[in-house]
């Protein structure tokens, strides 16, 4: 119906606007409505006919169509509404004809004669249909230009991708559906961190205001659509405020969510527990990825690939993260460790050189100290730290909380005598050791800025607790070792304009982890231990060829 409105209006405002006194040059009457009517239903459906052919080919041109079908529609409307006033206007202004003479010029020049305008008002005439015929040309260009912005606004369904602002620049794609009853739903994908997608719980949008809630991430995000419907610009909330501009992406721009050539297969580990393992192939010596906190096997899908060459490369993504499986209990370090082991058994990986991320340290030094003869090297990316090598005169706060606690909670159950051996240790070893702890946490807080923070996971998420309670000591390892540490580390561009708050933020990282890469050096002879300045935590990122060739290098040393 609004396609024949829009056909029969088009053809009536044309006639409107032209004069009479042309048509009376023709050798036949006007258009009739019925002829109108049909051009209008043949236009209409050649015009969707054309529409589902470019759509089944470029769905961005027929996404464009669908703008321009609501436009036309919402032209149409505007269009009856203003030829219902023009038409009565001019039909009570024009002299009215005789039968015989209906398409005839005369009576149209004898009126204007009899007025005593002559041509001067048979001009005047066509002066005022051109002024008219701008007047619509201008109502449509105004209609059509909200109805396209609206139209555009509305339509947010399709995928978007942007990257967060802050210290680590993290690429984010969201992925919006829209229901035949209106309803939006969305997903989120952290490319640079997992690929496994984050469920959006609640997604608005009013206007041209988008809101939506991440309740896995604690986190929010509240923007607004343009006008062309091509970006939202808007923050991201978790903890602390960040700004993401999200663009449409077509076909040719997306990102992709898994770009690395690797296959996929889950392993059993233990009751109910499946890990993910990615095998990036590749000839050589066998060699195992492990990862940092909250990231999974992915974060390995640009680094992989160059270790292929020479080595056959796997990753793995611990329980608890990704798409391996998330029991509520088995986050000890020496459990993770198993886990590893038991991959390497059901994948027949003899002897493999075992590489970790941050806090993947802790397996590989489960692994080397109890089950040395599994592996045939150990490579720490800046994972090094506590968890991995633990020194009683530097401490650290979380093991030495864990600590502390059992011996309060035995102090209070035990008997007398018992509790004054304990009393006498706790003063004079365990006190003083975490108020050193607590100095430091002091030192650290005073030069890490807020939006440094806010880059740290949730300790009370589940699994983060978790591990984090089953962080264990680890002293003495005999296997061949390389610990790459990122000595200081890079705070990104935090201190951009503030040179005075990045010298003390470098020089309290020198005297925390210089402290540990000495103890962890003088500790283990049978370690090659590199210290890269100005390197980011995730060093095989900032600092790729420099790994790739102690890689390399230390890999060369090992027997076959």
């Amino acid at each position: 119906m609004v396609g024949l409105a829009f056909g029969w209006t088009l053809l009536g405002t044309l006639r409107a606007l032209v004069a009479p006194e042309m048509i009376a040059h023709r050798a036949t009457p006007p258009i009739s409505d019925v002829a109108r009517g049909a051009l209008a239903l043949v236009a209409y459906g050649l015009y969707f006919t054309f529409a589902e052919l470019v759509g089944s080919v470029w769905p961005d041109v027929a996404r464009a169509l669908a703008q321009t079908r609501l436009v036309s529609n919402g032209l149409s409307w505007t269009t009856i509404a203003f030829v219902s006033v023009v038409n009565p206007f001019y039909a009570g202004s024009r002299p009215k004809a005789d039968a015989h003479s209906r398409y005839s010029i005369a009576p149209v020049r004898a009126h204007a004669n009899a007025q005593g305008h002559g041509c001067v008002g048979y001009r005047r005439d066509l002066n005022m249909r051109a002024i008219l015929f701008a007047m619509v040309a201008a109502m449509w260009l105004i209609v059509g230009g909200t109805a396209s912005a609206a139209s555009a606004r509305q339509d947010i369904a399709g995928t978007w991708q942007g990257t967060l602002d802050g210290p680590r620049m993290l690429r984010v794609v969201i992925q919006i559906s829209k229901a035949a009853d209106g309803t939006l739903a969305a997903t989120m994908h952290s490319i640079d961190q997992t690929l496994t997608p984050i469920p959006i719980n609640s997604i608005k949008l009013d206007g041209a205001n988008l809101s939506f809630m991440v309740d896995a991430l604690h986190g929010k995000y509240e923007g607004t659509v343009s006008v062309d419907g091509a970006s939202i610009a808007g923050t991201w909330t978790q903890r602390e405020p960040r700004t993401l501009v999200l663009q449409r992406a077509s076909e040719r721009t997306a990102w992709p969510l898994d770009p690395s050539p690797h296959t996929v297969r889950f392993v059993t580990v233990d009751h109910d527990v499946k890990l993910e393992v990615l095998d990036f192939g590749g000839t050589g010596r066998p060699v195992v990825l492990l990862t940092g906190f909250g990231a999974n096997a992915h974060v390995f899908d640009k680094f992989a690939p160059k270790l292929t060459p020479e080595y056959h490369v796997y990753a793995i993504t611990r329980r608890g993260f990704g798409a391996s499986s998330a029991p509520a209990t088995g986050y000890s370090a020496d459990r993770l460790g198993d886990d590893v082991l038991e991959v390497l058994d059901q994948l027949k990986i003899n002897r493999p050189v075992l590489v970790a991320h941050s806090v993947g340290g802790q397996e590989l030094s489960s692994i080397g100290s109890r089950h040395p003869e599994k592996v045939a090297g150990l490579v720490y990316l800046d994972a090094g730290y506590a968890y991995a090598y633990y020194d009683p005169e530097l401490g650290e706060l979380g093991i030495d909380v864990n600590d502390l606690r059992k011996k309060l909670d035995t102090l209070q159950s035990s008997r007398l005598t018992e509790q004054a051996a304990l009393a006498r240790e706790l003063l004079t070893t365990d006190l003083p050791r975490f108020e050193r702890d607590l100095q430091g946490v002091q030192k650290d807080a005073e030069v890490t800025p807020a939006a440094m923070r806010a880059l740290q996971g949730d300790p009370q998420q589940p699994v983060a607790k978790a591990i984090g309670a089953g962080v264990q000591k680890y002293s003495q390892l005999t296997v061949p070792i390389l610990a790459i540490f990122a000595i200081p580390h890079d705070p990104g561009p935090v201190f951009a304009a503030e040179p005075e708050k990045r010298a003390a933020f470098e020089a309290r990282d020198v005297e925390k982890y210089g402290a540990q890469a000495a103890a962890f050096e003088k500790a283990m002879p049978n370690a090659r231990v590199v210290r890269l300045a100005h390197a980011s935590h995730d060093v095989y990122r900032s600092n790729e060829a420099d790994v790739l060739r102690e890689m390399d290098a230390f890999i060369s040393t090992l027997p076959p």
